[in-house]
């Protein structure tokens, strides 16, 4: 389901692209901190998951703090993904 529920998203990401970048500028600045602040954002999500994954005892995993070190870099994958897109 949460695969079913990721790529519905990604095929609506067109549409909901506004709600999250909402105020871009037509005119790019020298140094922009959303290189930096876009992933760190999808980051801290994924550590948050792997934390409340550790709490709630989610999965069959021997060791959380792999797990939740791995969400975290995804998270941070993703997040440079998206700062390169926009």
């Amino acid at each position: 389901m949460t695969l079913a529920a990721t790529w519905l998203v990604a095929w609506e990401y067109d549409r909901l692209k506004p709600m999250i970048f909402y105020g871009r500028e037509d005119k790019p600045r020298k140094f922009s901190y959303q290189f930096l602040t876009i992933p760190a954002f999808f980051a801290v999500g994924g550590a948050v998951l792997g934390v409340l994954s550790w709490l709630i005892r989610l999965g069959n995993f021997s060791n959380y703090l792999t797990f939740g070190i791995a969400l975290t870099l995804i998270g941070a994958a993703f997040g440079l993904v998206v700062a390169l897109q926009y």
